[in-house]
C-alpha cells in the first residue's frame, strides 16, 4: 500500500489528540490524521471527506465508543474502526468485538504504542481495500462474462467443468451451476468428440501452445450449436487449475458457409455440364477457369486454354485492350465477336459477359452463331448445285 491513509481520531482530550496525530505521522509518513472532539462532530468529518480508517477513544461526553461504532456502521459497514481507549477492561473489549470493532487498543505509557497503532491501522486498511479491489473485479468479472459473447469455462485435468461463466444461459440455454462437476465431453456433439479429445490432449501435453477448434455443444434443449472453442491450459497455475476454454457462438457464420457451398455446387453443375462455353477471367483478363465447351469451342484443352487471354483468339486490329476496358465499365455485356482458332479457322460468336461475379472474376458466356453453328445448310446447297451443273 503506497497511498495516503487517512485517519479520522475522536478523543476529547485535545492535547492526547494532537500527541496521536504527531506520533502517527512519524511512525508512518502515510498516515494522515484528522482530529474531532465528539462522536457528532467526527460523524460531520465522515460526511464531508473520504476516511480510510477510525480510531475513537471509549468513555466520551455524550455518548461512548460503541454507540458511536453503531452510527459509523450505519453510514458504512466495513470502514476500518479502531476502539483506542485509556478505559479497558475485559469486558469492554469482549462488548466491542461483539459490537464488529476492527481492532481494540488499550492506551499505555511510553510512545511504543503509536507504532503499534500505525501498524494496525494500515493493515486494516490495507485488508478493506484489497478486499474492495477483489470484489470491484468480482462484479467486473461477473458483468462481463455475464454479458459476454463468449462462454468461458475451466475443466480441470479430468475434463470435468469446474467453472462457467453466467453467459452460457442467454446462449447455449444451460445454468452455470447445474454444469460444474459435469463431463465436458458429454456436450460435445459424437461426431465431435474425437476434435475436442485430441485438441484438449495437446492443450495439456503442451500447455504453452494454444487449442483452437470447431464443434458443436449440446443446447438444454437438445439441438446442437456450432461454436469456435479457443483453449489454452492453465493448470499449473493455482489461481485457475485447469484449461480455460473461450467459446462463440458461430451457427450464422456455419449456416452462410453452408449456403455458399450449396451456390457452388449448383453452379459448379451448371458450369461443367452447360451447351455454352463458359469461361472465368481475372482482371487482366486471363483465363482461370472454363468448361468442356468452352474447349471445344476454342480447340484446345483445359491446361492450354486456363492463362490465356481472349485477345489471343482476336483477328489482326482487333482493339483487345479498349474492349476490355469497355468492358469493365459496365456489368453486363452483349454482342459477336469473330473468334480466330488455333487452327486458323474463324467462327463468329455471340456473348454474354458478366463483371466481378465474384471479386475480381469475370463470367463470359460463348456460343457461335446460327449461321456459323449450321454450316452445312449452306455446304449441302452448293454440293447440290455442283452436282447439277456436273449433270448438265
Amino acid at each position: 500500500m503506497e497511498s495516503e491513509v487517512h485517519v479520522l481520531h475522536v478523543d476529547d482530550e485535545p492535547g492526547f489528540a494532537e500527541m496521536v496525530a504527531k506520533f502517527l505521522r512519524r511512525a508512518d509518513d502515510r498516515i494522515a490524521v484528522t482530529t474531532a472532539r465528539s462522536a457528532d462532530e467526527g460523524l460531520d468529518h465522515l460526511t464531508e471527506g473520504e476516511i480510510d480508517c477510525v480510531v475513537s477513544d471509549y468513555d466520551m461526553p455524550g455518548g461512548d465508543g460503541l454507540a458511536f461504532l453503531e452510527r459509523v456502521r450505519e453510514r458504512d459497514g466495513d470502514l476500518p474502526f479502531v476502539l483506542f481507549t485509556g478505559k479497558g477492561s475485559e469486558e469492554i473489549a469482549s462488548e466491542a468485538i461483539s459490537a464488529g470493532v476492527t481492532d481494540y487498543l488499550q492506551k499505555v505509557g511510553g510512545t511504543d504504542q503509536y507504532a503499534v497503532l500505525a501498524q494496525r491501522i494500515t493493515h486494516a486498511v490495507e485488508r478493506r481495500r484489497t478486499e474492495e479491489q477483489l470484489e470491484s473485479e468480482r462484479r467486473r468479472f461477473t458483468r462481463l462474462t455475464e454479458h459476454s459473447t463468449d462462454v468461458i469455462v475451466i475443466v480441470d485435468e479430468d475434463l470435468r467443468f469446474s467453472y462457467v461463466s453466467a453467459s452460457v444461459q442467454p446462449i447455449l440455454g444451460h445454468r452455470p451451476e447445474d454444469l460444474v462437476g459435469e463431463d465436458a465431453l458429454a456436450y460435445v456433439h459424437p461426431d465431435d468428440r474425437h476434435v475436442a479429445v485430441a485438441s484438449l490432449s495437446e492443450v495439456i501435453d503442451r500447455p504453452e501452445m494454444p487449442m483452437s477448434d470447431e464443434v458443436r455443444l449440446r443446447n438444454a434443449d437438445g439441438t446442437w450449436t456450432w461454436i469456435e472453442a479457443r483453449a489454452r491450459s492453465q493448470i499449473d497455475d493455482p489461481d485457475v487449475g485447469g484449461i480455460v476454454i473461450y467459446s462463440r457462438d458461430i451457427s450464422d457464420r456455419k449456416a452462410r458457409e453452408n449456403d455458399l457451398r450449396e451456390i457452388e455446387r449448383r453452379f459448379r453443375a451448371v458450369f461443367e455440364r452447360s451447351f455454352d462455353a463458359m469461361l472465368i477471367a481475372d482482371d487482366d483478363g486471363r483465363y482461370i477457369e472454363v468448361n468442356d465447351a468452352a474447349c471445344e469451342l476454342f480447340g484446345l484443352d483445359r491446361e492450354a486454354l486456363l492463362g490465356r487471354r481472349i485477345e489471343e483468339f482476336a483477328p489482326e486490329g482487333f482493339d483487345f485492350e479498349a474492349a476490355w476496358r469497355e468492358f469493365q465499365a459496365t456489368e453486363r455485356e452483349r454482342s459477336t465477336f469473330p473468334l480466330v482458332r488455333p487452327d486458323g479457322e474463324v467462327r463468329t460468336v455471340e456473348y454474354a459477359a458478366t463483371t466481378d461475379v465474384l471479386p475480381g472474376e469475370h463470367l463470359s458466356i460463348l456460343r457461335e452463331s446460327a449461321a456459323d453453328a449450321d454450316p452445312r445448310t449452306e455446304t449441302g446447297t452448293e454440293g447440290e448445285r455442283e452436282g447439277e451443273q456436273s449433270a448438265s
